[in-house]
């Protein structure tokens, strides 16, 4: 479907090559509402460090896998994709994503904000087809272009709002977004808004506001009850040079709550020294990761490279091989192992 074909075809991606400023992120364009903002920079795609590992991964399915016939090496991936979809992939600068999160955890409001150099014409040639059932239409002022998935009966609204700027999502969705965009509502504001602004920039950044009602009773009494008490999590990605970061921040209800979740947290980075054995790329990953806590906020920090993720990802197809049994739970110095 050419509405979804966009936000796929970025998706699977991750993202695409462009400048680091890329467009800029929209956040005057979100509707009022939200609880989830993620926002994705192009430049991620031909980073250092991501081609390194995506290379790295390809080799390590070549070595494991006698059959496999997958690209040979990740440029070619980016190639291939770019014939498929007779888009220059350059052309894509940015994803914006929000939406609602309902109590069970799922997505069931949610949209995308794009920025490209690409034209509406040639999203409409793009890939295979399928515009049959495509109808253009306008809403405020704003040409939207709409299309019924057959099998689902799925309606996706595609917004140009010229410029290469577009809107894809459900109809309601897209029209809070062309209405926040003319001026008609207020974009989204307050205490999430006021947490993603003061992420600082990366290739992917997001913020979410987690409902009260977010973790169920079961969950809340487990081993990890401290999770119930997080009221907004940010976090951030970034690279310099071959080092990958990722910064996350929970908030919690109090400071009584973050003390408790910051112990949790710790004793997840310690059960990871269960898989870790005598492999010290796997371990100097595990010695990567910082929790500290400040007030009401506890900062994890965490730096890794190519060469401990695919390390990390070696060792666990070798756990997984020989029948390795996962982490069930861990409470304070105690590790419990399923099975």
């Amino acid at each position: 479907m050419f509405a979804v074909f966009v936000v796929t075809t970025a998706g699977c991606m991750g993202a695409l090559p462009g400048g680091d400023d890329a467009g800029g992120e929209p956040l005057d364009d979100v509707p009022q509402g939200v609880d989830v903002i993620m926002y994705m920079d192009s430049g991620i795609v031909q980073d250092e460090a991501t081609v390194e590992t995506m290379n790295g991964l390809i080799d390590l399915s070549k070595e494991q896998n006698p059959n496999y016939d997958g690209p040979g090496s990740y440029e070619q991936a980016l190639q291939e994709a770019e014939n498929e979809s007779d888009l220059d992939i350059e052309g894509f600068q940015s994803m914006l994503v929000f939406g609602q999160a309902n109590p069970s955890g799922q997505t069931e409001y949610a949209g995308a904000i794009i920025q490209t150099d690409w034209t509406v014409e040639e999203l409409q040639n793009a890939g295979d087809g399928g515009m049959e059932n495509l109808e253009e239409d306008s809403y405020n002022g704003v040409d939207v272009y709409v299309q019924e998935d057959e099998l689902t009966g799925d309606v996706t609204w595609f917004a140009d709002f010229g410029d290469g700027k577009f809107a894809v999502g459900p109809e309601g969705v897209v029209q809070d977004v062309i209405d926040t965009n003319q001026g008609d509502a207020e974009p989204f504001s307050g205490e999430l808004r006021n947490a993603y602004q003061s992420v600082e920039d990366g290739y992917l950044k997001a913020a979410v506001t987690v409902p009260e009602d977010e973790f169920s009773d079961q969950a809340a009494s487990g081993p990890y009850q401290s999770a119930s008490d997080i009221e907004i999590m940010t976090m951030v990605y970034y690279t310099e040079g071959t080092d990958m970061n990722v910064d996350a921040q929970l908030t919690a209800t109090n400071e009584t709550a973050a003390g408790q979740l910051r112990q949790d947290v710790d004793d997840s980075v310690s059960a990871l020294n269960l898989i870790a054995g005598e492999e010290p790329a796997v371990q100097d990953m595990i010695d990567g990761i910082t929790v500290e806590q400040d007030g009401s906020d506890v900062v994890v920090n965490f730096q890794t490279n190519p060469d401990q993720i695919i390390a990390l990802m070696k060792t666990f197809q070798e756990q997984y091989q020989s029948g390795g049994a996962p982490v069930e739970s861990v409470d304070g110095d105690r590790i419990e192992v399923a099975g």
